[in-house]
């Protein structure tokens, strides 16, 4: 089973859950960070080969890209078919994580024709938004590219599932999120995978959910595209229920505009008082340190004052003494029961 899905689209939490209902994602795994502190659950190997292979066509190791479609160079290929056979067991059921494995789908299809896909999507001003907060230097310059790979990343998914419909399940993030057990039902069931009963491994601390208008709207209006991706991967998801937002309650450009002015404004000032209140500690913490230091100086100096006076003032033959004089046994002080 292979886990695909855009950067940032709660593939790591899908996986996770994966690999607690009995799927072995891998024999080495991304550990934890900042920015996935549960876990990426993400195969090192597959990882490094999409890096190598998106390297030798230009693309950064992210694999942020709206174009590319994971053409593997012919010299990769004996690196790919090691991969799949240092992981394919005898009754062992196997798969892996990997986000850039969505630029590679036919790739892999035509080496593991019985593989089968476990797609998740998520909003585009949510992942816009995660792939901000996290800095990437890529969308701090061109912020507006964040919804060009999520478009092109997400119609890759709409293509290959319509082209492998049995072979393939799709679920918004939300879906996921909301009843693991209920998805990993029909998964089990329309996928014919031994899936056992996922763990609950969601903390709402650790994923961000937009449920305003505002950022909905401008998407619709500034990425048009991203927006149209998003409704065919509702419908393909067997989502009823209407995101589009009624006339009436949709924002300006220019509110939206203020809005986001306002959320930097407020951003920015609560980073100078937290980098305020560092420099205010600052001080404090430095003549602690200096105390500290100079106590245990005092207690090491006294120390070795005592060791010495004891050796001038032992007989010869004494044995020599420690810097201390040795605790007897612990004694129980108080009231006896």
């Amino acid at each position: 089973m292979l886990v695909g899905g855009m950067h940032r689209s709660g593939t790591s939490l899908t996986a996770s859950l994966v690999a607690s209902a009995g799927i072995d994602l891998g024999p080495e795994l991304l550990g934890a960070n900042a920015s996935n502190p549960l876990g990426h659950f993400e195969d090192l190997g597959i990882q490094s080969f999409h890096c190598r292979a998106l390297a030798a066509r230009g693309v950064s190791d992210e694999g942020y890209t709206a174009t590319a479609h994971g053409e593997v160079p012919p010299a990769l290929e004996p690196v790919a078919d090691e991969l799949i056979a240092e992981r394919m067991r005898p009754g062992v059921a196997w798969g892996w994580k990997e986000p850039r494995t969505t630029l590679f789908l036919d790739f892999w299809q035509e080496r593991l024709p019985q593989a089968r896909h476990l797609f998740v999507f998520r909003r585009p001003w949510e992942v816009a938004d995660s792939l901000f907060r996290r800095g990437d230097e890529t969308f701090v310059t061109n912020p507006t590219f964040a919804f060009d790979v999520w478009t092109h990343y997400n119609r890759q998914i709409l293509d290959f599932v319509r082209r492998h419909r049995s072979r393939c399940a799709i679920f918004e993030v939300s879906q996921v999120i909301a009843d693991p057990v209920r998805v990993f039902a029909t998964v089990r069931s329309q996928l014919d995978v031994p899936l056992g009963r996922p763990d609950r491994c969601y903390r709402d601390d650790h994923f961000h959910r937009d449920e305003g208008a505002n950022r909905a709207a401008l998407v619709r209006a500034v990425a048009p595209d991203a927006w149209g991706v998003y409704l065919e991967l509702r419908e393909l998801a067997g989502i009823d229920e209407r995101v589009d937002i009624p006339p009436q309650r949709l924002p300006s450009l220019a509110d939206c505009a203020v809005l986001e002015w306002a959320r930097a404004s407020r951003a920015e000032m609560e980073a100078r008082r937290l980098a305020a209140a560092q420099a205010a500690a600052a001080p404090v913490a430095a003549v602690t340190r200096r105390k500290s230091r100079s106590m245990w100086a005092g207690i090491v100096s006294a120390s070795r004052r005592l060791v010495a006076s004891r050796k001038r003032e032992a007989p010869a033959d004494t044995p020599a003494l420690l810097p201390f004089p040795a605790l007897g046994p612990a004694r129980r002080v108080g009231r006896a029961a």
